[in-house]
């Protein structure tokens, strides 16, 4: 199986999908992530299902290596991402090589950033804690030093990118109107 290795978390950098519905009866938030669109973008360019779990990143990005290699891709606010000290462009799937890393710095616009995993990152019991209100408990944070398992490859790896009619003039993306009109699947 597969891992990336959390070099630097960041300022609040937690695991998160699109969280849990149904449980306000009972006063359980349905946490998850706070840019849901964002966050099924970036999977859906790496084959994902739009819910798989991925690095949630706030303010600050932290820095992460992938001893085995990944595909991965960077959706939400411009953190200023690089893939092995090169520019790395949002909204399409990269190939990170085996032991390579990828680095996301301040924010530049907007207040999250996602890094997406082909595969995405295995949520064992253990991990499913930080998937509520990071701002909860210290302990829901990402540490350095951390190896997050990435969910095996069994999903396609499509390379796609986002049409350029899409995104705005930094190359940010606006919206996709196919994604908008469809209920998200977990």
């Amino acid at each position: 199986m597969s891992s990336l290795l959390v070099d630097s978390p960041g300022l609040l950098t937690t695991v998160q999908d699109l969280g849990r519905e149904g449980f306000g009866p009972l006063g359980v938030s349905p946490s998850g992530a706070a840019d849901p669109l964002a966050l099924q973008v970036g999977n859906l360019l790496l084959g994902n299902p739009r819910g798989a779990a991925a690095l949630e990143m706030t303010l600050l990005g932290g820095r992460f290596s992938f001893p085995e290699g990944a595909v991965i891709a960077a959706a939400g606010s411009d953190f200023a991402a690089r893939a092995n000290g090169e520019p790395l462009a949002p909204y399409v799937a990269h190939t990170i090589p085996p032991g390579g890393s990828a680095s996301f710095g301040p924010t530049r616009s907007g207040a999250r950033s996602y890094l997406c995993v082909a595969g995405g990152i295995e949520v064992t019991a253990r991990c499913a804690k930080v998937m509520r209100f990071p701002w909860a408990s210290r302990r829901n944070r990402i540490r350095a030093t951390q190896y997050l398992p990435q969910r095996s490859k069994c999903c396609r790896r499509a390379k796609l990118c986002a049409p350029r009619s899409a995104r705005n003039s930094t190359g940010s993306l606006r919206t996709l109107d196919n994604l908008c009109s469809q209920t998200p699947s977990t």
